[in-house]
């Protein structure tokens, strides 16, 4: 249930953040699933000591720290996060495996100009992210109404929040966000190619040796179906089937102007690109129009997520832009930090610069195929089904 599952979040966070120090916490997990309380704020665990196999460290604790450190963990708003688990058709025991995938899985890597440090599941499923102060504040006032937009849009394309908390360790707050990866679909098969993209242009290119590509890497080389190589690449847009072009536009103009309506800016389209669909097994146990979010391209996939949502338009975004508008000469349209609605509206004509639909005749009739099939019965929707001929056995 949803206390089990909070529990268990905890547990794993205590083993990201500390994997030498605290290696067996199954009684801790024990203590976190006797205790928690399921109201907003609530301390569910509570230890006042721990063993470690390593007595030079343990010694070296005891002397810093003193013989008995305490250890506090706090829920965000249990319900709105429990309502978004249940809206994103999180199943208890995938996601038990997932998070035992991160225990094993070790320390994390460091990841964005935030210096948030990601902790990503070995099955694909789930990253823990650890969070500013500042944005852990964001999303805990925001928990009420990300979860009434999930609810309204259950195929959007931000990424899913699945629970939020905050450990209190020797002095120090620490917050954590538990996330469904936006690649969840494919599981544990990384993308070929992977974009950050947020429509600006300064400072807003991919340095050699990183695995994510940005804006000014797909306007010059198009999308590229291999990381390293340039020899098979797509120049924009990207030309989508009508129907799903139209789907594709219409869910992130009401993803960003829901976030525009918070006055947040600065999140990415994070796209990636696929050499194969997802299985057809993890598509059918999501949510209603899951299957829509896959875009099929050119004998691949691609799957989007808007991702890095909780970043307000405040004083200090209003500094940075004067900063690169007025110092370093930069041009403010082409700089990350905007104010929201502005950054809303360059984030969606970037987007309809990426993609376009298809209105070549083919597409054409199979968009008159799509239309004809709807008007049929269902029992004779199979007889418009284009099949290629079958051949016979060779003599």
């Amino acid at each position: 249930d949803a206390h089990a599952l909070d529990a268990l979040l905890v547990g794993a966070l205590l083993v990201l953040y500390l994997p030498s120090a605290v290696p067996h916490l199954h009684s801790a997990r024990q203590t976190v699933s006797r205790t928690f309380a399921p109201r907003d704020g609530a301390q569910f665990a509570s230890l006042s000591s721990f063993k470690t196999t390593n007595s030079r460290l343990g010694g070296l604790m005891t002397r810093v720290l003193g013989p008995r450190p305490r250890v506090r963990f706090v829920a965000t708003a249990p319900r709105e996060f429990g309502a978004m688990r249940d809206g994103a058709g999180v199943d208890f025991e995938r996601l038990q495996l997932s998070i035992e995938s991160i225990e094993h899985a070790g320390g994390g890597l460091k990841g964005g100009a935030s210096g948030a440090f990601l902790f990503p599941s070995q099955d694909g499923q789930l990253v823990v992210k650890t969070l500013s102060t500042e944005e852990a504040a964001a999303l805990r006032k925001l928990a009420p109404s990300f979860a009434r937009h999930f609810h309204d849009q259950p195929a959007s394309y931000i990424n899913r929040f699945l629970g939020q908390f905050s450990m209190y360790l020797y002095g120090r707050t620490i917050h954590f966000v538990v996330l469904r990866s936006a690649f969840h679909l494919h599981g544990d098969v990384s993308p070929a190619v992977r974009y950050d993209l947020k429509g600006s242009w300064v400072n807003r290119t991919g340095k050699p040796g990183q695995s994510v590509l940005k804006d000014n890497d797909l306007r010059r080389d198009g999308l590229r179906r291999v990381r390293a190589s340039l020899d098979d690449c797509e120049k924009i847009p990207i030309k989508l089937p009508a129907a799903q072009y139209a789907k594709l536009i219409a869910r992130l103009e009401a993803d960003t102007a829901f976030l525009r309506d918070l006055n947040l800016m600065d999140y990415s389209l994070l796209l990636g690109v696929f050499d194969s669909p997802p299985p057809a097994a993890a598509i059918s146990g999501q949510p209603k129009g899951a299957e829509e979010t896959v875009l099929q391209h050119g004998g691949g996939v691609m799957l989007l997520g808007v991702i890095d949502v909780l970043q307000a338009w405040t004083c200090e975004k209003v500094g940075e832009r004067c900063l690169k508008t007025y110092v370093k000469g930069d041009k403010p349209q082409g700089i990350s930090a905007a104010p929201a609605g502005e950054y809303q509206q360059r984030f969606m004509s970037f987007v309809a610069e990426v993609f376009a639909p298809d209105e070549s005749p083919a597409s054409a009739r199979t968009r008159l195929l799509e239309a004809g099939k709807e008007l049929l019965p269902g029992n004779l929707r199979s007889l418009l089904e284009i099949r290629p001929p079958t051949r016979g056995p060779e003599r």
